[in-house]
């Protein structure tokens, strides 16, 4: 869910569920539940309904989402939720098309995913900020301070991406070697994609497939400094060639790799 980051980033998101006193909800069912739950707060924050979206946040989180800047939130999905403590709590990844400022470019809009939690209270999901943990973000991490009040609680991170820009962004996210070309004596090889950001990045292969050519990508979630194969393969003797797509989120970059098999 997206928390309000002052100025620059709208961020925040997360998902949870009620303490272990309580009996443990069917795993179905409280997963559904909170999936409407978390679809319904993101939609009132794109319809600019904040008053309404009170009733989706804790009571220990209402000072801080009143304090806090509203993103300019365009649209939205659920990424991802992992459900905790016997479906009591959860994390939800929630990626949602928010503008940032970058230097020298403006506003830039970008698909940014950010990770939370949410805790049932009265019987109902609501989202919640633990002020302790630190924000996720593909700049790093931000932490806040332990003792800072429910406004400075979610961080300004405008320290963090002031010195990047666009051309910037797009470089530190690569593909090594751009291209590759299959053969009977060379029929597998790979590609490293490396992440050069401070913080995670995900990345989704658009290419899903090439006739004559196998695609294989390692894993879709990069931590700082992470690297990851691409592996291509030659299937048969037709000669077959492509670009494989891989979008880096939330930088909006598009890796191309070229790939050809004789």
């Amino acid at each position: 869910m997206f928390m309000l980051v002052k100025r620059m980033m709208a961020s925040v998101l997360v998902a949870g569920a009620a303490w272990g006193q309580q009996a443990a909800p069917d795993p179905a069912e409280a997963e559904k539940a909170l999936r409407q739950r978390v679809q319904e707060f993101y939609q009132l924050q794109v319809d600019k309904k904040f008053r309404a979206a009170e009733a989706y946040i804790a009571e220990d989180t209402k000072d801080l989402f009143y304090a806090s800047g509203k993103p300019d939130l365009a649209s939205f999905s659920i990424a991802k939720i992992v459900m905790k403590d016997n479906d009591t709590r959860a994390d939800v990844t929630v990626k949602g098309k928010v503008s940032m400022f970058v230097m020298g470019q403006g506003m830039v809009p970008i698909d940014l995913p950010t990770t939370g939690t949410w805790k049932i209270e009265d019987d109902k999901w609501v989202w919640y900020v633990d002020r302790l943990a630190a924000i996720q973000t593909p700049f790093g991490d931000v932490k806040p301070a332990a003792n800072a009040p429910p406004a400075a609680a979610t961080p300004d991170i405008s320290a963090q991406v002031k010195n990047f820009d666009v051309a910037s962004l797009q470089n530190m996210v690569r593909a090594e070697p751009s291209g590759v070309s299959l053969s009977e004596d060379q029929p597998v090889q790979s590609v490293t994609i490396t992440n050069g950001m401070p913080g995670s990045v995900d990345l989704t292969l658009q290419t899903k497939s090439i006739p004559g050519i196998g695609i294989e990508l390692g894993k879709t979630h990069l931590n700082a400094a992470e690297k990851v194969k691409l592996t291509l393969t030659r299937k048969g003797d037709t000669p077959a060639s492509g670009n494989v797509r891989v979008e880096v989120v939330p930088l909006g970059v598009t890796l191309n790799i070229g790939v050809s098999s004789r």
